[in-house]
């Protein structure tokens, strides 16, 4: 970033790759709260964790990843996640990452438990190897 001298380098350029890790870093998040982007993908989505637990009132524990994923949320039109584990079997923590995608559409954990039930999600897509295929629509040999 000092070579960029004064210049924000994520409004410099069109495309950029970086990593959860550097991104994450307080003197780094504070330069992508400044930028609007068209889309973000976020490969091995589900580390930007956050967690409940109860006690007096709900407290929320969002890690550090989590709060880059905040930012990223507030200031991007098209949001793509990628991960092959989204909850790590918790399904608040499963609810919290969605409401990145989405604020708000999950708002109780009983929503997304039925939402899923019910097959009425909007903003989320499962894929198993064994249901894909090639552009012939022929089962994809694995």
């Amino acid at each position: 970033f000092n070579q960029y001298s004064g210049i924000n380098p994520w409004k410099r350029e069109n495309q950029v790759i970086t990593s959860m890790d550097f991104a994450k870093q307080k003197e780094i998040i504070s330069t992508l709260d400044l930028v609007d982007w068209d889309l973000v993908i976020v490969d091995e989505a589900y580390k930007m964790a956050a967690y409940s637990y109860f006690y007096n009132n709900i407290i929320f524990q969002k890690t550090e990843r989590y709060k880059l994923g905040e930012v990223i949320s507030k200031n991007t039109y098209h949001l793509l996640f990628i991960t092959a584990t989204p909850h790590k079997g918790d399904p608040e923590n499963f609810r919290l990452l969605l409401d990145l995608l989405n604020p708000g559409l999950f708002s109780l954990p009983d929503t997304l438990i039925q939402s899923i039930q019910n097959k009425e999600n909007t903003i989320f897509l499962r894929r198993v190897k064994e249901d894909m295929v090639d552009f012939d629509g022929k089962p994809r040999v694995i």
